[in-house]
């Protein structure tokens, strides 16, 4: 890493026009994995989940999706993010991430830098941007990250979260009564396995 990083919370970032867009894209999302449960998949995971990996080169998500969500993972504003942490980007993947009301859908305690290794290696940084679409709540479960004691979160619409892939992190269930969105873009500064992303980013 450039410089150090454990986890850092930067507000209104993405604008307004888009966080309406992605909305709307990250709930279509959610209607491909539903429906595709379980099934396989040719990139990204080997199977459908409850997000959605590689979300724009995802065949079952419209073209103009996927186009969208293409200009928004490469855009400067979050490659010149990368390249703060990162001496070179690669995007490693793009997740789609929705929890609907009462959904039985958490995470764990995890690193990101555990999911990028059984692809990448170990010999890589990494490095996570949470764009956040939907406000972060208690009842809707926001973020808690772990630097020496848990910290709980509260990110708005348009804030975005950077994580180092190393950091320990976590989020409970949505007991809300409308969806939790957000659209994560995972950077290495290294190449890997040709089920993700090649895109290297300037």
């Amino acid at each position: 890493m450039r410089k150090n990083l454990t986890w850092e919370h930067r507000k209104n970032i993405m604008n307004k026009n888009d966080i309406v867009q992605m909305r709307e894209i990250s709930l279509r999302a959610k209607d491909v994995v539903v429906s595709n449960s379980g099934k396989e998949k040719s990139l990204g995971s080997e199977t459908y989940w409850k997000g959605l990996d590689m979300a724009s080169e995802d065949s079952n998500m419209s073209l103009s999706d996927r186009d969208y969500l293409k200009m928004v993972s490469t855009s400067e504003i979050y490659s010149k993010i990368a390249f703060e942490f990162l001496d070179d980007v690669y995007l490693f993947n793009d997740q789609l991430v929705t929890k609907m009301p009462n959904e039985d859908f958490d995470f764990k305690p995890h690193q990101d830098s555990g999911f990028k290794s059984s692809f990448i290696g170990t010999d890589f940084d990494n490095l996570t941007i949470m764009i956040i679409l939907d406000d972060f709540t208690k009842q809707n479960g926001t973020i808690e990250c772990y630097d020496e004691d848990w910290k709980t979160l509260y990110p708005k619409s348009g804030d975005v979260v950077i994580l180092n892939g190393t950091t320990l992190h976590r989020s409970s269930k949505n007991k809300s009564e409308l969806p939790r969105s957000t659209y994560i873009l995972h950077y290495t500064n290294g190449y890997y396995n040709p089920r993700y992303h090649r895109k290297r980013l300037k």
